[in-house]
């Protein structure tokens, strides 16, 4: 399974089709679907097999330019990954980069593109054995991609999970790509870094996973950013409506500030859901509302 594409970085009969266009429900990107493709059930993208699909990642906020400095030939060179094709180009209007990479035995086609306040990341990937049959039907897929800035979508379209009857203060704030935050009212405030907030995302899952692999990955991206693992309380793996859990409570510090960080997975079939409830102050008050939203999700 390509984990590492959903955190760096839909079956026909869901998608609204034009002039054999697919428009990935809950992005702005219509697509051509290479022959086979079909939507993926447990991602953002289409799906091939186990082995063969596309990750579609619509970023709102942000814009091309700067998500792309350090995306370069060089870059990936560096870090010792075989460049086949690397070029700049233009997609619908929108300033592009285009990439063929490759490692032991997978290749992906990734095209990045956007404007001043967008990008968009599409990663195809597939086993090398299969190149001649499959890399010149993505590339030319992705090459034709159109994209609808002002498209009005359903930012839960495309989410593998939903909330229903959400009675905590946490409201759904922004939802980009494959991530939902919450915010106190569903507000944004220009002093979010102190405010109480949870972020909901989501990954296939398969037998190579488990949820204490999925907490283990989840904290190791929050001490990349630099928060400083302190104490763990309260592990739990009571299931929450059902499905397979594991909850912990995490105490950080970051900037010289305490965070708490409430980390619980919800596991079903091939679809797993990652929630962090992060908060620097009242903790147990914040908890008591973070569990009231975790314990509304279900996963579709």
């Amino acid at each position: 399974m390509k984990f590492k594409l959903i955190l760096l970085f839909i079956s026909f009969n869901l998608f609204a089709q034009t002039n054999n266009y697919a428009n990935i429900k809950g992005t702005r990107l219509s697509i051509i679907p290479p022959k086979g493709f079909v939507d993926a059930d447990n991602f953002i993208g289409l799906k091939k097999d186990e082995t063969t699909g596309i990750h579609i990642m619509d970023l709102v906020g942000g814009g091309f330019e700067s998500n792309t400095t350090t995306y370069t030939r060089a870059k990936f060179e560096k870090r010792g990954i075989t460049v086949l094709e690397f070029e700049e180009l233009l997609i619908d209007g929108f300033k592009a980069k285009f990439s063929h990479l490759k490692d032991a035995s997978s290749e992906s086609v990734q095209l990045v593109f956007g404007d001043s306040t967008f990008s968009v990341m599409v990663i195809g990937y597939f086993p090398t054995n299969l190149r001649a049959e499959l890399f010149s039907e993505i590339k030319k897929a992705f090459l034709e991609i159109k994209y609808n800035k002002n498209l009005i979508i359903d930012p839960f379209a495309s989410s593998v999970f939903k909330v229903e009857n959400n009675e905590s203060k946490f409201k759904l704030m922004k939802a980009s790509a494959n991530f939902f935050m919450f915010s106190e009212n569903g507000v944004e405030k220009e002093t979010k870094d102190h405010e109480p907030m949870v972020i909901i995302t989501s990954c296939p899952f398969d037998e190579t996973m488990t949820k204490e692999k999925l907490i283990e990955f989840s904290v190791n991206g929050l001490i990349q950013q630099g928060f400083v693992k302190k104490e763990i309380k309260n592990i739990s793996e009571k299931s929450i409506n059902g499905y397979n859990t594991m909850e912990v409570e995490y105490y950080f510090e970051f900037k010289s500030e305490p965070k708490l960080a409430l980390i619980t997975i919800l596991i079903k079939d091939t679809k797993a859901i990652i929630f962090y409830g992060m908060a620097t102050s009242n903790f147990q008050k914040n908890i008591i509302e973070f569990k009231k939203l975790s314990n509304k999700l279900t996963i579709k």
